[in-house]
């Protein structure tokens, strides 16, 4: 075989290739939207953030997931907006976090609970931090529920931090 033959096949693989997972995206793309978009179920989550603090004031955010299904489920984990952390330094939080990280992709910081919640009862997170920068800061805070795929992206939190 000459060279054209064989670059004209390895250019014709690499088409074909690229043509598969385009369709292949295209046709499961509503499937795979749909398993890393989902809403979790049988939970009621409510967040609490103070609106205004002094620079190297406490802040407390407070997440209350109420637990509304018959059997135990898991609070995986919370990500906060790092357009919100730019002003709020998170330090702990109650019940403490196993682990947190971020998550560029989406710019956001993880901080992975493991909690479980027993059916019928209301798992308080508290976050503690502190105001280490002057402006207006907010961003979403989504909770993961048994997976770190299935979260609200409901929530929007502000805190104006003023000198």
């Amino acid at each position: 075989m000459n060279k054209k033959v064989i670059i004209g096949l390895g250019i014709g693989c690499a088409v074909l290739c690229i043509a598969s997972i385009i369709i292949i995206l295209i046709a499961g793309g509503g499937r795979l939207r749909e398993f890393f978009l989902r809403e979790p179920e049988n939970v009621s989550i409510s967040v609490d953030t103070p609106v205004q603090v002094t620079k190297d004031e406490s802040v407390i955010i407070e997440v209350q997931v109420e637990n509304t299904a018959t059997k135990p489920q898991l609070l995986h984990s919370i990500d906060i907006s790092s357009e919100y952390l730019a002003g709020i330094a998170i330090k702990e939080a109650e019940p403490p976090f196993v682990e947190s990280f971020p998550n560029p992709p989406v710019e956001i910081q993880t901080y992975r609970f493991m909690q479980e919640i027993s059916p019928g009862t209301t798992l308080v997170v508290q976050f503690f931090g502190v105001a280490v920068k002057t402006g207006d800061f907010s961003g979403n805070i989504d909770v993961c529920i048994n997976s770190g795929h299935i979260c609200t992206t409901t929530f929007t939190i502000r805190t104006v931090v003023e000198e």
